[in-house]
């Protein structure tokens, strides 16, 4: 079992989450009164609500160069025009790089699902808690991130406590699958990713991001090295 924590035990609904990023685009910062009152839509009482607030509050508050860099290229007519697939897709590395056990979720899904084609909750739960440890705060983180995977679309819920690969989600712009890359690069803390391995690792293997047109590139850059193409994040 390694050092890592949790840090997560409420549901954030992405929805919400997008909300607050349009409040960004739209007036520099997020609203929590208008946060609160959407979660108290999504919660069983004011506790909770006022819980989930404080997670949204910290999701979106972090300082980001994925955040930054949208705020420089993306308006609230743009955000709201692209895909749900993409918002949410962005949304899921923006909680991953606040609360890490996100991505180290998805990382294993993905693993699985190059060799078999569902997961069951029983298996997550001895997998992950190698990382995390197995007591109650791990279990109720994990049953805080799941239904936020779910919600992104990447994964779905064949049968109660049973997941299987989304084959049908896709992305479509390409700031955010940059956004995807460079939240691997950051949270394996790699610096550089191959553009030939980038389809291998288990946090890609969710939908093709290789389509990237490199001279028009705005998180990563790209390196040559013997012969090599390098996606640098």
């Amino acid at each position: 079992m390694s050092d890592k924590t949790i840090g997560i035990n409420q549901y954030i609904p992405l929805a919400v989450l997008d909300t607050g990023i349009v409040r960004i685009l739209e007036k520099g910062s997020i609203d929590r009164e208008e946060i609160y009152a959407l979660m108290l839509q999504h919660t069983s009482g004011e506790n909770r609500a006022k819980k989930a607030t404080g997670y949204a509050a910290s999701i979106l508050s972090k300082p980001s160069i994925l955040l930054t860099r949208l705020t420089e290229i993306c308006t609230v007519d743009s955000w709201v025009k692209l895909s749900q697939n993409d918002r949410y897709a962005f949304i899921i590395c923006l909680v991953s790089l606040r609360y890490p056990i996100l991505y180290d979720m998805v990382c294993l899904l993905g693993t699985q699902f190059k060799i078999q084609t569902s997961v069951n909750r029983a298996f997550i739960n001895q997998k992950m808690s190698l990382i995390y440890g197995s007591n109650r705060t791990f279990m109720v983180g994990i049953d805080a991130i799941v239904p936020m995977i779910i919600e992104s679309g990447i994964v779905i819920r064949l049968k109660t406590g049973i997941y299987g690969k989304n084959e049908a989600f896709s992305l479509c712009h390409q700031f955010i699958k940059e956004s995807w890359i460079k939240t691997d690069c950051i949270l394996s803390n790699i610096k550089q990713i191959s553009m030939d391995e980038v389809k291998f690792r288990p946090w890609m293997s969710f939908f093709d991001v290789t389509a990237i047109n490199m001279k028009k590139s705005s998180l990563l850059s790209v390196q040559l090295d013997a012969g090599q193409r390098y996606w640098v994040g």
